[in-house]
Protein backbone atom coordinates (compact mmCIF):
# COMPACT_ATOMS: atom_id res chain seq x y z
CA UNK A 1 0.00 0.00 0.00
CA UNK A 2 1.23 3.70 -1.04
CA UNK A 3 1.80 5.22 2.26
CA UNK A 4 3.89 8.82 1.38
CA UNK A 5 5.79 10.43 -1.49
CA UNK A 6 8.74 12.63 0.37
CA UNK A 7 10.51 15.36 -1.42
CA UNK A 8 10.77 17.35 1.50
CA UNK A 9 12.72 16.50 5.04
CA UNK A 10 9.69 17.16 7.07
CA UNK A 11 7.87 14.49 5.62
CA UNK A 12 9.98 11.93 6.61
CA UNK A 13 7.67 10.26 9.15
CA UNK A 14 9.34 10.02 12.01
CA UNK A 15 7.04 8.54 14.08
CA UNK A 16 6.96 5.43 11.90
CA UNK A 17 11.08 4.85 11.14
CA UNK A 18 11.96 2.04 13.25
CA UNK A 19 8.77 0.31 13.62
CA UNK A 20 9.19 -1.38 10.97
CA UNK A 21 12.25 -2.79 8.82
CA UNK A 22 12.56 -0.52 5.95
CA UNK A 23 13.94 -2.09 2.19
CA UNK A 24 15.47 0.68 -0.20
CA UNK A 25 15.33 0.28 -3.47
CA UNK A 26 18.44 2.25 -5.49
CA UNK A 27 19.34 1.86 -9.30
CA UNK A 28 19.96 3.69 -12.07
CA UNK A 29 17.15 4.86 -14.23
CA UNK A 30 16.03 2.52 -16.80
CA UNK A 31 17.90 -0.58 -14.78
CA UNK A 32 14.37 -2.17 -14.75
CA UNK A 33 13.40 -1.14 -10.95
CA UNK A 34 9.61 -0.53 -10.87
CA UNK A 35 9.57 -3.86 -13.04
CA UNK A 36 11.65 -5.58 -10.14
CA UNK A 37 9.57 -4.07 -7.44
CA UNK A 38 6.34 -5.52 -9.32
CA UNK A 39 7.47 -8.76 -9.47
CA UNK A 40 8.67 -9.37 -5.85
CA UNK A 41 5.72 -7.77 -4.35
CA UNK A 42 2.35 -8.03 -6.65
CA UNK A 43 2.41 -4.89 -8.90
CA UNK A 44 2.25 -1.84 -7.10
CA UNK A 45 4.78 0.54 -8.62
CA UNK A 46 3.78 2.30 -12.19
CA UNK A 47 6.67 1.57 -15.20
CA UNK A 48 7.07 3.67 -17.77
CA UNK A 49 8.84 3.78 -20.85
CA UNK A 50 10.97 7.19 -20.24
CA UNK A 51 13.45 6.48 -17.84
CA UNK A 52 13.38 8.81 -14.89
CA UNK A 53 9.97 9.25 -14.02
CA UNK A 54 10.44 8.61 -10.15
CA UNK A 55 10.48 11.75 -9.18
CA UNK A 56 10.07 11.44 -5.44
CA UNK A 57 11.01 8.91 -2.98
CA UNK A 58 8.13 6.76 -2.34
CA UNK A 59 7.10 4.98 0.93
CA UNK A 60 5.03 1.82 0.69
CA UNK A 61 3.90 -0.53 3.55
CA UNK A 62 4.16 -4.10 2.68
CA UNK A 63 3.08 -6.85 5.45
CA UNK A 64 5.75 -6.13 8.05
CA UNK A 65 8.01 -4.35 5.67
CA UNK A 66 8.26 -0.13 4.42
CA UNK A 67 9.37 -0.26 1.01
CA UNK A 68 11.36 3.03 -0.10
CA UNK A 69 11.56 3.20 -3.99
CA UNK A 70 14.05 5.84 -4.67
CA UNK A 71 14.50 7.63 -8.14
CA UNK A 72 17.06 6.69 -10.20
CA UNK A 73 20.58 8.22 -9.85
CA UNK A 74 22.72 8.55 -13.11
CA UNK A 75 20.18 10.28 -15.19
CA UNK A 76 21.49 12.94 -17.27
CA UNK A 77 18.07 15.07 -17.79
CA UNK A 78 18.34 16.23 -13.67
CA UNK A 79 19.79 19.22 -12.67
CA UNK A 80 22.39 18.76 -9.92
CA UNK A 81 20.82 21.10 -7.38
CA UNK A 82 17.58 18.02 -7.78
CA UNK A 83 20.11 15.25 -7.15
CA UNK A 84 21.79 17.00 -4.13
CA UNK A 85 18.64 17.15 -2.79
CA UNK A 86 17.57 13.13 -3.29
CA UNK A 87 20.27 12.54 -2.00
CA UNK A 88 20.37 14.48 1.65
CA UNK A 89 16.66 13.10 1.57
CA UNK A 90 18.19 9.43 1.44
CA UNK A 91 21.10 10.41 3.94
CA UNK A 92 18.47 11.71 6.39
CA UNK A 93 16.38 8.42 5.62
CA UNK A 94 19.17 6.26 6.20
CA UNK A 95 20.62 7.78 9.18
CA UNK A 96 16.94 7.71 11.33
CA UNK A 97 16.17 4.33 10.59
CA UNK A 98 18.39 1.56 12.14
CA UNK A 99 16.78 -1.74 10.42
CA UNK A 100 17.54 -0.86 6.75
CA UNK A 101 18.60 -3.20 3.75
CA UNK A 102 19.45 -1.67 0.63
CA UNK A 103 19.13 -3.47 -2.72
CA UNK A 104 21.18 -2.14 -5.02
CA UNK A 105 19.28 -2.88 -8.76
CA UNK A 106 22.10 -3.01 -11.47
CA UNK A 107 21.33 -3.89 -15.58
CA UNK A 108 22.96 -7.29 -15.93
CA UNK A 109 23.96 -6.17 -19.56
CA UNK A 110 25.77 -2.79 -18.27
CA UNK A 111 27.18 -3.37 -14.98
CA UNK A 112 29.52 -1.62 -13.01
CA UNK A 113 28.61 1.51 -14.88
CA UNK A 114 30.82 4.91 -13.54
CA UNK A 115 27.30 6.33 -12.30
CA UNK A 116 27.69 2.65 -10.02
CA UNK A 117 30.50 2.89 -8.84
CA UNK A 118 30.00 6.34 -7.63
CA UNK A 119 26.69 5.34 -5.70
CA UNK A 120 28.61 2.58 -4.38
CA UNK A 121 31.02 4.28 -3.46
CA UNK A 122 28.67 6.72 -1.67
CA UNK A 123 26.13 4.19 -0.01
CA UNK A 124 29.11 2.30 1.50
CA UNK A 125 29.54 4.67 4.36
CA UNK A 126 26.14 3.86 5.90
CA UNK A 127 26.41 0.47 7.96
CA UNK A 128 23.32 -1.22 6.62
CA UNK A 129 23.47 -4.10 5.06
CA UNK A 130 23.78 -4.47 1.31
CA UNK A 131 22.38 -6.48 -1.60
CA UNK A 132 23.27 -6.26 -5.19
CA UNK A 133 20.58 -7.74 -7.30
CA UNK A 134 22.08 -7.87 -11.27
CA UNK A 135 18.41 -7.38 -13.39
CA UNK A 136 17.76 -7.88 -17.32
CA UNK A 137 19.51 -11.27 -16.85
CA UNK A 138 17.54 -12.49 -19.61
CA UNK A 139 18.88 -9.73 -22.05
CA UNK A 140 22.34 -11.69 -21.71
CA UNK A 141 22.00 -13.76 -24.82
CA UNK A 142 25.53 -14.15 -26.41
CA UNK A 143 28.21 -16.03 -24.35
CA UNK A 144 29.98 -13.18 -24.40
CA UNK A 145 27.82 -10.97 -22.42
CA UNK A 146 27.63 -13.75 -19.92
CA UNK A 147 31.82 -13.47 -19.77
CA UNK A 148 31.33 -9.68 -19.51
CA UNK A 149 28.96 -10.20 -16.53
CA UNK A 150 31.02 -12.69 -14.54
CA UNK A 151 34.30 -11.08 -15.03
CA UNK A 152 32.20 -7.64 -13.45
CA UNK A 153 31.32 -9.74 -10.47
CA UNK A 154 34.70 -10.78 -9.79
CA UNK A 155 36.11 -7.21 -10.07
CA UNK A 156 32.76 -5.88 -7.79
CA UNK A 157 33.41 -8.89 -5.34
CA UNK A 158 37.05 -7.91 -4.50
CA UNK A 159 36.05 -4.33 -4.53
CA UNK A 160 32.88 -4.50 -2.20
CA UNK A 161 34.01 -7.12 0.48
CA UNK A 162 30.95 -6.01 2.52
CA UNK A 163 28.27 -6.64 -0.12
CA UNK A 164 28.00 -10.33 0.28
CA UNK A 165 24.73 -11.56 -1.26
CA UNK A 166 24.40 -11.07 -5.11
CA UNK A 167 21.30 -12.09 -7.10
CA UNK A 168 21.34 -12.17 -10.64
CA UNK A 169 17.38 -11.90 -11.91
CA UNK A 170 15.20 -11.08 -14.89
CA UNK A 171 11.92 -9.03 -14.05
CA UNK A 172 10.55 -10.92 -16.65
CA UNK A 173 11.12 -13.88 -15.62
CA UNK A 174 9.44 -14.64 -12.25
CA UNK A 175 11.54 -18.30 -11.72
CA UNK A 176 15.02 -16.24 -11.42
CA UNK A 177 12.77 -14.03 -8.47
CA UNK A 178 12.28 -17.06 -5.87
CA UNK A 179 16.18 -16.74 -4.20
CA UNK A 180 15.87 -13.40 -3.80
CA UNK A 181 12.46 -13.37 -2.60
CA UNK A 182 13.52 -16.04 -0.02
CA UNK A 183 16.32 -13.83 1.02
CA UNK A 184 14.04 -11.04 1.59
CA UNK A 185 11.68 -13.22 3.72
CA UNK A 186 14.44 -15.10 5.89
CA UNK A 187 16.00 -11.28 6.37
CA UNK A 188 12.98 -9.14 7.06
CA UNK A 189 11.38 -11.66 9.50
CA UNK A 190 14.42 -12.52 11.73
Amino acid sequence: MFLLAIDQEEQIPIDLVDKKPLVCFFGRSNVGKSSLLNGLFKSFARISKTPGKTRTLNLYDIENTYLLDVPGYGYSVRSKQEKHHWQNLVTTMLSLCSDVLIIIIQDANHPNQESDEMFLDFINRYPHQKVLVFNKIDKLRTQKDRFHFKESLKVLSKKYKDIPYVFPVSAQDKSTLVALKDFLKITLNS
